[in-house]
């Protein structure tokens, strides 16, 4: 159960001290607050960007005391991962869609094994055998199934090498920004279903084809199967590959974009190793003492000039609002 308090107030100059007590015993609380909570959202900002300073300084030290040949091969063993993994992107995407393009094109194997179906259904006569629309039906989808999660896989293992080669470049380049380890590979989702649609066709037992074996009347039954449905099919398959090929599309940019939001930092860091001079002494020196002072400030100096309640003339401001509007109301 909701309870809410009830506070008697009036804008009449005469019930005056009821608005006054009100607005202080629940206004001016609520102002406070809102400092308080506005102070603490600063120190949480200044507090980041704090420790980005120091990251920042850090690395900058780091590298100084890194030799010359030493940093020159890290930095160039990153800019190499760097440049493989775009190239593999695009690859992977030109692989893959030459590959989907075939799929509605070889239907010999999706023919054979829905007459082997068929034919091992009729030869068992059972009550739970599948209907011959449904072994059609299973006999395409289990046709394309593999084929996907080939596709899905090889595109799980690129965004888990692109995770990889960025993490492995951020540390030869002493970055501490890195992506988290399922950052791209929960980009590979959605994959597009399916469908057949609804078949009919006339297919009966291939009796007399029996009479001189299983694998005459599958390839007899086949071909039957094949001028009745071939068409269909195709146009099923080759909606369906329409679809990959966009989700292929789709998914890659999706990887190239994340990708490309780190590796242009990466990259601009290792022009700067690869231009940059050795730091002096004073250089040195200078950012060791920078980093003493940001780490000895204490959080709490963020809010000592904040304040946490309403100052005391906004108080009397308030009052005298307050005031005048009851004396509105009063001659009203």
């Amino acid at each position: 159960m909701l309870f809410r308090s009830v506070h008697p107030v009036s804008v009449l100059r005469s019930y005056k001290n009821l608005l006054t007590q009100w607005f202080d015993e629940q206004i001016i609380p609520l102002y406070g607050r809102a400092q308080e909570l506005r102070a603490s959202s600063i120190q949480r900002k200044i507090g980041v960007l704090r420790e980005s300073v120091m990251s920042a300084l850090e690395m900058q030290l780091e590298r100084s005391k890194k030799s010359t040949h030493e940093t020159g091969d890290q930095v160039r063993a990153a800019e190499a991962r760097l440049r493989h993994a775009t190239g593999l992107i695009e690859e992977t995407q030109s692989a893959w869609e030459k590959e989907i393009e075939g799929l509605p094109k070889d239907l010999s194997e999706v023919f054979y094994a829905m007459s082997a179906g068929l034919i091992q259904a009729w030869s068992e006569k059972s009550d739970s055998a599948s209907s011959p629309e449904k072994i059609v039906d299973d006999s395409v989808l289990q046709f394309a199934q593999p084929r996907v999660k080939k596709l899905q896989d090889s595109l799980k293992t690129l965004a888990l090498r692109l995770g990889d080669d960025l993490r492995m470049s951020a540390a030869d380049l002493r970055i501490a920004d890195m992506p988290g380890d399922d950052e791209f590979r929960s980009l590979v989702r959605g994959t597009p279903v399916f469908e057949m649609g609804s078949i009919s066709a006339s297919i009966s037992r291939p009796t007399i084809a029996l009479l001189f074996g299983t694998r005459f009347a599958e390839k007899r039954l086949a071909h039957r199967l094949y001028k009745q449905l071939g068409d269909r099919v195709f146009r099923a398959l080759n909606i369906y590959s329409g679809a990959l090929k966009e989700w292929i599309r789709l998914v890659t940019s999706l990887l190239g974009q994340k990708f490309e939001t780190y590796a242009e930092r990466y990259r601009a860091q290792a022009a700067r190793s690869f231009g940059g001079a050795r730091l002096t002494t004073d250089e040195v020196n200078a950012l060791q003492a920078n980093l003493s002072v940001l780490r000895s400030f204490e959080k709490t100096d963020f809010l000592e000039s904040s304040p946490k309640h309403a100052p005391e003339h906004e108080r009397h401001v308030f009052s005298r609002e307050i005031a005048s509007h009851a004396d509105k109301g009063e001659s009203h």
